[in-house]
């Protein structure tokens, strides 16, 4: 009977290697922290602007910015570093061919090892990412000497990644014990190296460091979710390996409202029952239960539920346990037959036409974060976690933003008609003054003024006749002294024994002296300041023939400028035209795709049901049976044992 059931636990045995693996050797690597380049000074404000844009992996917008920022030369002091980004944000979009052209070339190139083995690290990413995994290695193998500093912890992650693709679990091992991690990562290496060491079968060692994590006094909801991880892989391992007792010990750890809860209980349940414990996984598993029906340890867990009470010899409980598992699976079979139904009339591409409006545009990483408010919804979770169906989503979403990008420029092209004759039309509106200034221009003229001026200044000097190079105040200040005294000399004729007459002569004198003081005292300072301005002229004049003969010469460029903008823009719509039923054409192939993709899955699982339902259905007359002729206790124990060592079985499996 229970090899039926070994056939139904696949989504548990995919549950237990996802949970193990998803975090395995994030951070491994075999290169040193001291070969680690620091990253270099932004130089170019142009290039910043792209990084910026890269980083919030807006990598449409980044793309553009670059390669005009390189059409401008705009980006000369960031060579190569430039190009380097370029290939990455074409991987970003899965441009395998276009990155590899561009980091090949770079190989070639005399650049500098750092940047060779960013490159190398590309290519290698790329062709994991393909799933040629020693042609991976091998670029790998390539890396030596310093590594830039933005790109060294993903290097370690990419080498960990192939090493335990490649099943290397001892280099892997050696990667983790050589690195000296920072702070912040000795919790991931821990998890790590724990991974590691139980796939290579040193599981004690490996439960040891799982421990370490397993025991963290999580502040955030990313470590709690490590520790729950640690924890969750510590007792599985210990189950895989006939130790049940240990391994509920690590798994009663799991938070009951974590991300790995029901995992987490469904283990308590089979170890439990794998340690002829049947009674103790009464309760984990009716936990399990009592939660929503569609997940598929939920539905397995029902059935352990029922396994549990037969084990016990209570044949009514297994009994009903039996016929509610089995209502349960054609219930669930019906959702997913509906679902897939519902999903080939193209509901979910709308759905997702809604949801994906905003956001993050494109790119590897994006991820669906706002779920569409479907009925089949709930399946998403789980569908998200296939690599199949999350690849063609995140292609799904790519080919629709540049499908909406084009129409957008179909639509919006005409304004940069209008701008151009806006510009025309100015040009027009200028142009003639523009010619009449140029024709008015006296050269010469201008350069006998510039002579005069120079020489009256080097006379002033040679002369010290610094009243010259008084203001007009003060010219008026002392014209006003000059009529004063004549008037007073006037009255000095009239009335020649006046004293008074003469104090105020004496003021004024002593007024004139002040005033040519002053004037004394700025006149180093206004005559450097005379000789600069006449300078600033000269070179002006000396630029003047050349900058005319641009002017006159972008006159007569000016129109054809105007014309070639013309024939550019007329030519990208028309480019634009031909590539949108293109785009059209393909989006509509990859959302078919897409939906092919979700059914397959659906219908998958639909077929897990039907088999749960089929040993439900058989353990179910079983009990009948059981119920009906009394078996004896002891018969009951041997067939207990005969569950239990067919279910290590399927340990053994995973």
């Amino acid at each position: 009977m229970l090899s039926v059931r070994l056939k139904t636990l696949s989504i548990f045995k995919a549950k237990i290697t996802l949970a193990f693996c998803i975090f395995a050797l994030s951070l491994v690597a075999s290169t040193s922290s001291a070969n680690i380049e620091q990253p270099n000074i932004i130089k170019d404000l142009h290039y910043g602007e792209v990084l910026f844009h890269f980083y919030q992996e807006d990598y449409f917008t980044s793309i553009v910015h670059l390669l005009a920022a390189r059409e401008l030369n705009r980006t000369s002091n960031h060579v190569p570093e430039d190009e380097l980004l370029l290939g990455g944000i074409d991987l970003s979009y899965g441009l395998h061919k276009e990155a590899a052209r561009i980091f090949d070339k770079l190989l070639q190139g005399n650049v500098r090892d750092a940047i060779k083995n960013r490159a190398y690290y590309y290519l290698a990413k790329i062709y994991y990412q393909r799933g040629y995994i020693d042609e991976s290695a091998d670029f790998l193998s390539n890396v030596s000497g310093p590594v830039q500093e933005s790109v060294f912890g993903e290097l370690k992650l990419l080498t960990g990644q192939v090493y335990m693709a490649q099943g290397k679990y001892s280099a892997a091992i050696d990667s983790l014990d050589n690195w000296k991690a920072p702070k912040n990562y000795k919790n991931y290496v821990n998890y790590n190296l724990g991974v590691a060491y139980t796939k290579h079968g040193n599981v004690d060692k490996g439960i040891d460091h799982l421990k370490k994590v397993g025991k963290l006094k999580a502040k955030t909801e990313t470590m709690r979710t490590l520790r729950d991880r640690a924890n969750l892989a510590s007792g599985l391992t210990l189950i895989q390996n006939d130790r049940p007792a240990d391994a509920i010990k690590y798994l009663e750890k799991v938070r009951l409202d974590g991300l790995y809860s029901n995992l987490a209980l469904l283990g308590i349940g089979w170890a439990n029952t794998n340690a002829d414990r049947h009674d103790a996984a009464i309760a984990p598993l009716q936990e399990l239960r009592n939660r929503s029906a569609y997940q598929s340890e939920v539905q397995e867990g029902v059935l352990a539920l029922a396994h549990a009470y037969k084990g016990m010899g209570l044949h009514g409980r297994a009994v009903q346990a039996y016929e509610n598992a089995a209502d349960i699976y054609i219930e669930e079979a019906k959702e997913l037959s509906f679902a897939a139904h519902e999903i080939e009339r193209g509901v979910l591409v709308d759905a997702l036409l809604d949801r994906t409006k905003g956001g993050p545009q494109m790119g590897w990483f994006w991820t669906l974060r706002d779920l569409p408010e479907l009925p089949e919804v709930k399946y998403f979770t789980e569908l998200l976690a296939e690599h199949e169906f999350h690849e063609a989503l995140k292609n799904f979403r790519d080919l629709l933003f540049l499908k909406k990008n084009l129409r957008h420029w179909d639509e919006n092209i005409s304004i940069y008609l209008t701008m151009l004759d806006t510009r025309k039309a100015r040009y027009q509106k200028y142009l003639p003054l523009v010619e009449k200034r140029l024709s008015g221009l006296d050269l010469s003229k201008l350069q006998a003024q510039q002579d005069s001026l120079s020489f009256i200044l080097n006379e002033i000097e040679n002369d010290n006749a610094f009243l010259q190079l008084a203001t007009t105040e003060e010219k008026r200040k002392l014209n006003e002294i000059d009529a004063l005294e004549k008037r007073l000399e006037l009255l000095k004729l009239q009335e020649p024994d006046n004293n008074k007459i003469a104090q105020m002569s004496e003021k004024i004198s002593l007024m004139r002296g002040i005033m040519r003081w002053q004037i004394h005292n700025a006149y180093i300072e206004r005559s450097w300041n005379h000789k600069q301005e006449v300078s600033e002229i000269e070179k002006h004049l000396s630029i003047t023939p050349e900058k005319s003969a641009s002017i006159k010469s972008a006159i007569n460029e000016s129109v054809e400028k105007f014309d070639a903008f013309e024939v550019r823009i007329h030519a990208l719509h028309k480019e634009i035209k031909r590539l949108i039923p293109i785009a059209d054409r393909i989006f509509e192939q990859q959302s078919r795709y897409l939906e092919h993709v979700a059914v397959k899955e659906l219908k998958q699982r639909e077929k897990i049901l039907v088999g749960y339902e089929k040993h439900a259905r058989y353990a179910l007359a079983s009990s009948y049976d059981a119920a009906a002729s009394n078996i004896p206790n002891n018969s009951a124990s041997d067939n207990k044992d005969a569950e239990a060592k067919k279910s290590k079985k399927w340990w053994k499996l995973w």
